[in-house]
């Protein structure tokens, strides 16, 4: 090797040196610094000769093995210009060569936090950042979209089990990878970045589907090439991913405020500790594959941050922890109910306030009893005056002097919405509907409730009330975060021509979860075909089996229902026909005629539930062919496209005042309608099952499908082509005409 500088570079230097290296009877330069390390040194041979990091054996007179310490500093490795350096090693040909052989990098380091600033403000690193900047480009992929946020994702442990052996690698692929891609899609351009070979990334993607995935797309991929190696005081000299490489190239879409970066080596973001989330490591695929359910929690916390204005904000380590993470609905990903809770007007001593419960769910409505809103004061904090609202109990006040008692002095209040037709000097804007929201599609007027009060602190010590905590719905299903701040509420008043704001503004993201709500299913789906003589019934036990404890009450059909003993404000205990399958619902969808572009299904819905009729009804529906439905006869139809271009999932709801009201289980409790789709050329066909729908919920509770194994099957297809008897003599008897 040959430097441009005779002398040894002094430990601190900058200065830029070119380097020869001799490889396979030729010889190449490489231009490197006196601060980068050996390993440095052998990414730049890497662009030049494709011969991989590891793969190198340096050779230079009179050094021993200093070079085969990666770490090291070139300015400490004395440069004569009268040698050359000779490189020895091989092109990769097998990239599963390449991962099998890499290095298991188990000894991750948690880096405290001033020590990552530390390193990432170092002038070194920001050197090195910068130099890699000017050398390294980004191959786009498919174009940056305006708006969308930045998701960068290792590959190693993170999308795959590297490791273990398998003879199909989707064997090692961690579960949930492509519905956790397809959702994160719809807010996020995705970017791969590996610390190994971008024909490793290319080949192993392919492998895995991640590159033709016709639901999302990949920005770009980046390699171990576009690493940096930084110094740390503490541990020495290690590579890391600067994100700054990315938000350099393209600093009009991305930036730390818009970034989030997964990764289970956290040293891989110190150059960018407040974009880094180190993610549990996926290994030993074969004995986790089952119970790993990683991404599908990560899809609901991209979801839960991404109208956030600035993610550098946030603790990712705490990302479990943070609102409506275990509550995701592939189907509504971004579904939640939020309680927003403005200060209008505030003195030392009390506070005017205003509180609205926000329904942002795509299809599932707080029906009756309505919610229970509840929350627990830090302090002690009394609720003077309520309008639109009331609380279940005063409480006792007889601490507080004054000629007009407290509406409540409970530290843990519970609040109801008030009834229709409650006395107008009681009623606020979007109150009195007995707590019944409905979903923000079916019904936009109805989806939000409001109520205001005054409240102040019961001591006289001059405090103030402060926000609370702990804040609950009163609804299965429902778990409430933590208050966060966000810029203050504005209102609008005289017709839109004067805009008021509040003093201050706090929202609590609520999440849904069908797990919490209930242990059972609510419903089950049947399946039947023109093609087919066989009707495949609700799976036996789908919602409970009879007898079962805790399943519900059943009578036969033709037998009269006990008389209820419904309680103070809760809905009656259900009392369902008698089925095999216990459910209150049933859904059948029927494919009822094939034409030459067109076929027909017919859908039902059956309420079993004897006690309950279900106003404002919704069935949601995943099938690939909705994206051609051409019309839907007795249903109202409502695509919920979710996932950017893919229109696979649709809301059918009942016409207002025809069959908007699905009544007790009887003859009236049925609603049907047939839907008429285009045949997709590329897509459609009768063949396994695919004609079916994927998933189908009633009112946001998912029905339980038939194994796929039962549905009903196409007929022996030589049973058409086997001619008859008839055929074969009308047939001879005609060839003997025409020969003779």
């Amino acid at each position: 090797m040959a430097s441009e500088s005779s002398s040894a570079v002094s430990p601190m230097t900058v200065e830029e040196l070119t380097l020869a290296v001799k490889w396979s009877g030729k010889e190449h330069t490489v231009r490197v610094c006196g601060d980068d390390t050996v390993g440095e040194l052998k990414r730049r041979i890497c662009e030049v000769t494709n011969v991989l990091p590891k793969r190198q054996k340096l050779l230079y007179p009179k050094v021993g093995a200093k070079l085969a310490d990666d770490s090291l500093l070139l300015s400490q490795i004395p440069l004569k210009s009268s040698f050359k350096m000779t490189m020895i090693g091989t092109v990769e040909d097998d990239i599963i060569v390449d991962q099998v052989e890499s290095p298991d990098i188990i000894d991750d380091f948690e880096i405290e936090q001033d020590e990552a600033v530390d390193i990432k403000d170092k002038e070194i690193n920001k050197e090195k950042l910068r130099r890699r900047i000017a050398q390294h480009k980004i191959v786009l992929r498919n174009p940056c979209r305006e708006g969308k946020k930045l998701l960068v994702l290792d590959i190693d442990y993170t999308l795959f089990d590297h490791r273990s052996t398998a003879e199909n690698p989707l064997e090692l692929m961690r579960p949930y990878l492509h519905e956790f891609l397809s959702a994160a899609y719809a807010a996020y351009d995705i970017m791969i970045w590996s610390a190994t070979s971008m024909k490793w990334v290319e080949v192993k993607m392919k492998q895995l589907g991640v590159l033709d995935n016709p639901n999302y797309k990949i920005t770009a991929m980046l390699d171990h090439m576009a690493m940096i190696t930084v110094q740390s005081d503490h541990y020495g000299v290690f590579d890391c991913k600067p994100l700054g490489l990315i938000w350099a190239h393209f600093p009009e879409f991305y930036s730390p405020k818009n970034t989030i970066m997964f990764d289970d080596l956290r040293r891989n973001f110190v150059m960018n500790p407040q974009n880094g989330l180190p993610i549990k490591p996926f290994r030993k695929a074969h004995a986790n594959r089952s119970s790993d359910d990683e991404l599908m929690k990560l899809t609901q916390y991209l979801f839960a941050i991404s109208d956030l204005d600035d993610l550098s904000v946030l603790d990712h380590k705490k990302w479990e922890s943070f609102d409506g993470v275990n509550g995701y609905d592939p189907m509504d990903p971004m579904g939640n109910i939020t309680i927003r809770w403005d200060v209008t007007t505030s003195t030392e001593v009390n506070h005017q306030i205003r509180v609205s419960i926000f329904n942002y769910q795509l299809f599932r409505h707080v029906e009756q009893p309505g919610w229970k809103l509840s929350w627990d004061w830090h302090g002690k904090e009394v609720i003077w005056q309520m309008w639109g609202a009331e609380t279940t109990e005063q409480g006792d006040c007889s601490a507080i002097k004054g000629d007009t008692p407290p509406h409540c002095c409970l530290k843990e209040p519970v609040i109801l919405d008030l009834l229709p037709g409650a006395p107008y000097n009681k009623q606020v804007a979007n109150c009195c509907k007995g707590g019944v929201l409905t979903s923000l599609t079916q019904d936009p007027e109805k989806y939000v409730s409001s109520f205001e009060m005054s409240i102040g602190s019961a001591l006289n010590d001059g405090s103030g009330p402060r926000m609370p905590e702990n804040f609950t719905l009163g609804i299965p299903g429902y778990t409430c975060g933590v208050a966060v701040k966000i810029p203050p509420t504005k209102f609008h008043e005289d017709q839109g021509r004067r805009q008021t704001q509040a003093v201050a503004t706090w929202d609590v993201i609520c999440s849904y979860s069908q797990f919490r709500a209930s242990s059972s299913p609510a419903c089950c789906v049947s399946l039947s075909a023109f093609y087919s003589e066989t009707i495949v019934p609700c799976s036996v036990c789908s919602c409970g089996c009879q007898g079962q404890r805790g399943a519900a009450q059943c009578v036969k059909r033709g037998e009269v229902p006990p008389v209820l003993q419904l309680g103070h404000n809760e809905p009656p205990t259900p009392i369902l026909e008698c089925t095999r399958h216990m459910c209150p619902i049933q859904v059948h969808w029927h494919v009822k005629q094939s034409y030459r572009e067109y076929w027909r299904v017919k859908m039902t819905i059956r309420n079993l539930n004897l006690v309950r009729n279900y106003s404002q009804w919704n069935l949601v529906v995943l099938h690939p062919n909705l994206r051609s439905i051409t019309q839907v006869f007795s249903f109202d139809y409502m695509p919920l496209d979710q996932y950017g271009d893919i229109n696979d999932t649709g809301m059918f709801y009942g016409i207002k005042y025809y069959n908007d009201m699905l009544l007790q289980a009887g003859r009236s409790g049925v609603v049907q309608s047939e839907l008429l789709l285009h045949k997709d050329a590329g897509i459609f066909t009768f063949n396994e099952g695919w004609m079916f729908p994927r998933k189908i919920s009633f009112n946001g509770y998912e029905c339980v499908l038939p194994s796929p194994d039962k549905y009903p099957m196409l007929p022996n297809i030589s049973q058409f082509l086997a001619p008859s008897i008839l055929t074969i003599i009308v047939f001879s008897f005609c060839l003997m005409l025409t020969i003779f």
